[in-house]
């Protein structure tokens, strides 16, 4: 699992939620992307699965689990024994096939240089406005069943961004690209909102016997 799409699919996660559709058609890229992140408080929680692709040919996919603010679980089915668990202080990294947990001290945690270009590695805390500081934004409203927000800016790693969203405008995909066109993509399905979850389920402890490595997305 490269580290890098960890805290991006947090972000994404956290736009996936309705907006009013009476008012879509008239939104610039900046107010959508604003509607997007405003629902976010009142999102609650949500349930369903998940699917990334990278553009080298590996997938992983399973179920994930969100709650407001900033709390997440995910785990990978395909292939399995890997999972994703964060409290919106700290972010465990466990691989049950290697016995390797990494954990992230989350409010220590910023942008840093790598392979002299700046990574896209932002704060939970400074939700999606700071995620896509820098970016200029389009709302295109298609056809009936799909609706894009694209967000440009050759100074970032991943240059070209598109959340697509169906006649509902309930996010269905997003596609991160860089400038040579290679990437990877994000697809939510079965989403459900507002049940019942129990809290402690963000809160990860490493096996006993497992091997912890602290902060490993501070490592340049």
């Amino acid at each position: 699992m490269k580290y890098k799409i960890i805290l991006l699919m947090l972000l994404l996660l956290s736009v996936s939620i309705f907006i009013n559709s009476s008012t879509a058609f008239a939104l610039t890229g900046d107010e959508a992307l604003a509607k997007l992140s405003e629902r976010l408080a009142s999102a609650g929680t949500m349930k369903g699965k998940i699917n990334i692709s990278y553009q080298s040919g590996e997938i992983y996919s399973g179920i994930f689990m969100y709650m407001q603010p900033g709390k997440l679980y995910v785990k990978f089915t395909d292939p399995p024994g890997k999972l994703i668990v964060t409290n919106g202080k700290k972010l465990w990294i466990y691989d049950s096939t290697t016995d390797v947990c990494g954990v992230q001290e989350l409010e220590t945690y910023g942008e840093v240089s790598e392979d002299n270009e700046k990574q896209i590695k932002p704060r939970l805390r400074g939700g999606i406005q700071q995620f896509l500081q820098g970016y200029e934004s389009t709302f295109t409203s298609g056809s009936s069943s799909q609706n894009i927000i694209e967000l440009l800016n050759p100074n970032k790693i991943y240059s070209d961004i598109k959340f697509i969203l169906n006649s509902d405008f309930m996010l269905i995909s997003a596609v991160f690209k860089n400038a040579e066109g290679n990437g990877f993509s994000i697809k939510l399905s079965d989403l459900k909102t507002g049940e019942k979850i129990t809290p402690g389920i963000f809160n990860f402890k490493a096996p006993a016997n497992a091997q912890v490595i602290k902060n490993p997305l501070d490592v340049r």
